[in-house]
């Protein structure tokens, strides 16, 4: 179910009530062109979704998970199941014709109803708190964490991840990563799934750098002990560095860390 909004393309439902409905979510933020050319491929998937969400951050930036509960809140209105499959994306992905068919083939085989899955896994060290991508191919992560660009799920699993802080962008897949492995879960990665992402190295702007900072200092902090303390001392001492060198963006940060509602 689309609407055309500011130049979207927004055109589609077919929903299927004899199998499972596989909705993909789309937050679109900055180039039209990606979003629209990310849409109509999967339009022209072998295998269609019941049905297309894009949420236009250009309008309203709600950031990442806000954007995404936005489309699950619009999916529940349309009528959809809590079992039914979430496809959670980037707008800068280009993906295969047979994507959304393996993402069925896969999760009839080896998904569950608290299994968080997608392509790409990440790596969290705990001793530096840096988080990144790993070309991985492992079918399950005991550690670390599912890269957001792509996050598949189902809807009632979804609404339990997602209620948490509001992070506005960036460590959301951690944090929903380590959510889901508290309640019980388990984080896959779907192998050879078509799906490509530039992912490409932006400049460092001031308000990424803040929300880089800050949101992983808040999720570190959070880890099971002795790691939650130690980043507590941590982040402690990284304050009064960077104060005294008068790094004012990441000063902030990390004074608001503590803040995240």
């Amino acid at each position: 179910m689309f609407t055309k909004s500011s130049g979207l393309s927004t055109d589609l439902s077919t929903i299927i009530p004899q199998r499972r409905s596989i909705i993909v979510i789309i937050v679109h933020f900055g180039n039209k062109k990606d979003t629209n050319s990310l849409v109509d491929s999967l339009k022209n998937n072998a295998r269609v979704p019941d049905d297309i969400i894009v949420i236009d951050n250009d309008v309203d930036n709600r950031g990442y998970l806000g954007g995404l509960k936005a489309g699950v809140f619009q999916s529940r209105q349309s009528g959809y199941r809590s079992n039914d499959l979430l496809v959670l994306l980037n707008n800068d992905l280009r993906v295969g014709v047979g994507f959304i068919s393996e993402i069925e083939r896969w999760w009839d085989e080896q998904g569950s109803p608290r299994t968080l899955a997608g392509p790409t896994a990440g790596q969290l060290s705990v001793v530096t708190g840096r988080a990144h991508v790993r070309s991985l191919q492992k079918r399950v992560l005991p550690k670390g964490y599912v890269h957001g660009s792509c996050l598949i799920v189902e809807r009632a699993f979804f609404e339990q991840l997602s209620d948490m802080e509001d992070f506005f962008m960036y460590w959301e897949d951690v944090a929903m990563s380590l959510r889901a492995l508290a309640l019980g879960g388990n984080l896959k990665i779907i192998p050879n799934l078509p799906v490509y992402h530039d992912d490409v190295l932006a400049s460092m702007s001031g308000d990424k750098l803040y929300y880089l900072v800050r949101n992983g200092a808040y999720v570190l902090e959070k880890l099971k002990f002795p790691w939650g303390a130690y980043w507590r001392i941590g982040n402690s001492l990284r304050y009064a560095y960077h104060r005294l060198l008068g790094h004012d963006v990441i000063v902030r940060a990390l004074r608001d860390r503590k803040s995240i509602l």
